[in-house]
């Protein structure tokens, strides 16, 4: 599903289609020319509440050419719920620590036609000596597998710590950190996780309603200056802040509201409504 794909579960198509975002995570996104599949690992949250994991081929105008394109056409994903995504970072980290008894731990899911497996390797059986994430697409029917990729994680030669800087000789002790680019595969699956319990958005929902609550008396003292009337459903809803949750003392909350400050006060002149 790309950017901005519209998508509707009816057959009718006089009715309205739904605009599914999705949000890329393009500071993680990583690329692997020498890998042994010469590809890139990207990640999105789509609109629908699911992390989307996509391995892309690379594509070279010249064999010997250091150059690359991406083969969006031939790109595989894979759809993780945030239990799913859990389950997979759990499954990475036990064989992260028992790597000599397990050779790759995964988690599938399922459509109509085609099983997709997530799997992460040790390398062992893919005949290399660092670990690699691996998208694999099985026919239902037949248990064909359909497709492949691999992206192996290299790391990052030019990610290193600094340590023990002398001014004088210029000279430091560099600390490298190969396993950064799995770092942040299990970050993302965890965050993503924990995120989808909506304890952060309900935090900010929580501590901005003190913010609102002066954007509503603001936009209540404009429209009473240009007489616009309040409809009972702006009432009801709480839109009018005399009777709103934030202005009853009794709930604790209330924002004392300033006076309007001259870098309001032309919205309230006449000239305004010219």
């Amino acid at each position: 599903m790309a950017l901005g794909n519209n998508y509707s579960g009816n057959t009718d198509n006089n009715k309205k289609q739904k605009y599914l975002p999705e949000f890329y995570v393009t500071p993680f996104r990583t690329s692997t020319p020498n890998g042994v599949d010469p590809s890139s690992l990207s990640y999105a949250y789509t609109g629908d509440g699911y992390l989307k994991i996509t391995i892309t081929p690379l594509k070279f105008a010249n064999p010997n050419d250091k150059n690359y394109s991406f083969d969006n056409d031939n790109a595989t994903s894979i759809m993780l719920t945030p239990s799913k995504a859990m389950v997979f970072a759990k499954e990475i980290r036990t064989l992260l620590a028992h790597p000599d008894t397990t050779n790759n731990v995964g988690v599938n899911t399922s459509s109509d036609t085609k099983i997709t497996f997530i799997i992460f390797s040790t390398g062992k059986e893919l005949g290399i000596d660092t670990p690699a994430l691996v998208i694999r697409k099985m026919d239902k029917e037949s248990g064909d597998i359909l497709s492949t990729y691999a992206y192996q994680f290299i790391g990052n030669p030019n990610l290193f710590g600094i340590r023990n800087f002398d001014e004088n000789t210029k000279h430091f002790e560099r600390f490298e950190y190969p396993t950064m680019e799995i770092d942040n595969l299990l970050m993302i699956l965890e965050s993503f996780y924990k995120a989808m319990g909506g304890g952060q958005a309900y935090s900010n929902l929580y501590y901005g309603r003190f913010e609102q609550s002066k954007v509503n008396t603001k936009l209540k003292l404009i429209m009473d200056k240009l007489g616009i009337e309040t409809s009972g459903e702006y009432k009801r809803m709480g839109r009018d802040n005399s009777t709103s949750f934030f202005n009853n003392p009794n709930n604790g909350t209330t924002i004392q509201q300033p006076a309007m400050s001259d870098k309001y006060s032309n919205l309230l002149e006449d000239d305004y409504n010219e």
